[in-house]
């Protein structure tokens, strides 16, 4: 399993997504992707990797204001943006 500075993937996947309080619809979409990239980085698939991750910031600004704060918007995006950066994208 890839690790991630601060922990293992699935420890940040599960504190990003258990942090937030959603639906249970936004919730499964927010977890799809990130899930997505686990299953590229695992099969040497950095390229798909980044652009799941790429993804899930697009759907977070789409949610900011709506379905998320502002605030827990910003800090899922600076969090993708880390782990980007540590996976090479």
């Amino acid at each position: 399993m890839p690790r991630i500075r601060g922990g293992c993937w699935r420890d940040w996947q599960r504190a990003l997504i258990g942090a937030l309080t959603l639906s249970s619809g936004i919730e499964t979409s927010l977890d799809a992707k990130p899930r997505s990239a686990l299953a590229a980085l695992g099969a040497s698939n950095s390229a798909l990797a980044c652009s799941d991750l790429l993804d899930v910031i697009s759907q977070v600004n789409a949610l900011s204001g709506k379905k998320l704060t502002p605030a827990d918007a910003a800090d899922v995006v600076a969090r993708v943006v880390v782990i980007r950066t540590q996976i090479g994208c």
